[in-house]
């Protein structure tokens, strides 16, 4: 609940500077950039801890016997 609260007010606050009534919403081409290279963080992080994931549980892995 507080994540969701959180991000709108985050979102209404990113979007009030660029907010105009007569063009709508405009982005810069700044907040596309760092907006751009937050989420590529965020990817090399996922797919970071997915594979650590991935290893530590591929090590516990022991083939069964007949």
């Amino acid at each position: 609940m507080a994540a969701i609260a959180t991000s709108t007010i985050v979102a209404e606050w990113l979007a009030a500077p660029q907010e105009r009534a007569a063009d709508g919403i405009e982005l810069s081409g700044n907040v596309l950039g760092a907006t751009a290279c937050a989420l590529a963080g965020l990817a090399v992080l996922t797919w970071w801890w997915g594979s650590r994931a991935a290893i530590r549980q591929s090590a516990q892995w022991r083939p069964y016997g007949e």
